[in-house]
């Protein structure tokens, strides 16, 4: 089974997005964090427009190649008529409508190279990627990796890959578990979703589940990490 692939000099993730204002309004911009960038736009934080309109949500987000892709795919959103920046945020609600289930061996591939791409890309990614190492060996089945300990996939559409969140053993027979969302499915609260339905599958187990200190990858947008003890 092949892991994820190893971390590479690639330069950060660059992408637009649209913010959704109270007044229904729709605001575009770029960015190399879409999780960060939303936050501090809902807090008052980001642009003057949106701190007058008072964003609410994130509408639209896409992966450019780089900077100056973004840079013109922003002006390019922000020439759009509000008809066209409001199909692109129907499709994108559509394209990230997540469907959470149990992992299985056949999502290896797509989990290795969602992985792959954050130690590409996210600060923090590599050591994500290395944590997922040994459940990933598990979960395709390897004898020298022993039984894994449960995780989810969010599946979109098509059975598209856009997040996956897993357990692995800690010290003290804790559970530590990690979650990893697509770049396009990020700041929309999947994360929030996957850790928090797969704290019920541990309970379920037998876990007292008792949450710890949280730990964000990739520049706060990747990955999350909270440790449960077994009590």
């Amino acid at each position: 089974m092949s892991g994820p692939a190893p971390a590479a000099e690639n330069p950060p993730a660059a992408f637009v997005y649209l913010m959704r204002c109270a007044d229904g309004s729709l605001y575009g911009g770029w960015t190399t964090d879409v999780a960060r960038r939303a936050r501090a736009h809902m807090a008052g934080r980001g642009a003057r427009y949106t701190r007058a309109r008072h964003a609410v949500a994130l509408a639209y987000a896409e992966l450019c190649p780089d900077k100056s892709a973004a840079l013109r795919r922003e002006a390019a959103l922000k020439a759009l008529p509000k008809a066209g920046k409001e199909a692109l945020a129907a499709r994108w609600r559509a394209d990230t409508s997540a469907r959470l289930r149990r992992a299985a061996a056949g999502d290896v591939p797509a989990v290795a190279a969602l992985l792959g791409w954050c130690a590409a890309h996210d600060r923090g990614g590599a050591r994500l990627a290395e944590a997922a190492g040994g459940w990933l060996a598990a979960l395709a089945g390897s004898e020298s990796a022993g039984p894994a300990l449960p995780g989810l996939v969010a599946a979109g559409p098509g059975g598209r890959m856009l997040g996956v969140c897993w357990a692995a053993p800690a010290p003290g027979g804790a559970a530590e578990v990690w979650a990893v969302c697509a770049p396009c499915a990020r700041g929309i609260g999947l994360g929030g979703r996957l850790t928090a339905a797969l704290a019920e599958v541990l309970r379920a187990q037998g876990y007292s589940v008792k949450p710890a200190a949280a730990r964000g990858f990739g520049g706060g947008a990747a990955g999350l990490a909270r440790r449960f003890a077994s009590v």
